[in-house]
């Protein structure tokens, strides 16, 4: 794996504590620095939940981040009983829910996603411009 590609992985999973300390920047623009639009391809579960991993206060920092959202449609991460949960509120049937007994793989799925409706809105804002441009 090259290094690009690993430090895009490490990014996306510190991306939250960016967001949660810088202030100057939008989400989106955190995003873009992460590398993970140019890469995403190469970004799998596995290697997200490898950096987790190896620092498990991330998932909590995660777990905050979800339980501090204040907007809709969003992802959300939530653990308890000894399962973690993933979905998307509103509910969509294309973005099921799912269930985890493990909390790193449920993070890192939950970071995929986060990360994978940056980019969406990435290609959406490309697409816009484009038109406009």
């Amino acid at each position: 794996m090259s290094s690009d590609v690993t430090s895009a992985i490490v990014a996306a999973c510190h991306w939250v504590r960016r967001y949660r300390e810088e202030r100057l920047m939008i989400p989106i623009e955190l995003y873009y620095e992460t590398g993970y639009s140019e890469h995403y391809c190469n970004v799998s579960e596995s290697f997200l939940e490898g950096v987790l991993r190896n620092d498990s206060s991330l998932v909590e920092d995660w777990k905050a981040f979800s339980e501090d959202k204040r907007w809709s449609p969003a992802w959300y991460f939530t653990t308890g009983g000894g399962i973690s949960v993933v979905g998307h509120n509103p509910p969509d049937p294309n973005m099921k829910e799912k269930t985890f007994r493990d909390p790193f793989q449920a993070c890192a799925y939950f970071v995929k996603m986060e990360m994978e409706a940056f980019r969406g809105r990435h290609q959406d804002e490309a697409t816009r411009s484009n038109k406009d441009g």
